[in-house]
């Protein structure tokens, strides 16, 4: 869950511009944390992973939601969007 990446949730700020940084940061430690992708099957699985964390904040009640854990799922689900898009055959589309 979100509370698990510190280092992610600590550059939350306003602005789009910030959350762009922190997508390119987590794309960028998960490229060296993490193996190549190997199909377009693998990069739904990650994303889908993302998307359910995501999903169990957002079906909690409003005032059990913590919107840092929310901002932080969805850095990870663009960051793997992207990634997908770098590593998987969608790269090579004409």
């Amino acid at each position: 869950m979100a509370d698990e990446r510190p280092e992610v949730a600590t550059k939350v700020r306003l602005g789009s511009g910030d959350f762009f940084e922190a997508v390119a940061d987590e794309l960028e430690r998960a490229q060296a944390k993490h193996a190549r992708l190997n199909s377009p099957h693998e990069a739904y699985a990650v994303i889908l992973e993302e998307l359910d964390e995501y999903w169990e904040e957002v079906r909690k009640r409003r005032a059990d939601r913590r919107p840092v854990a929310m901002w932080v799922e969805l850095v990870q689900i663009a960051a793997m969007a992207a990634r997908a898009a770098i590593e998987t055959e969608a790269c090579h589309a004409t």
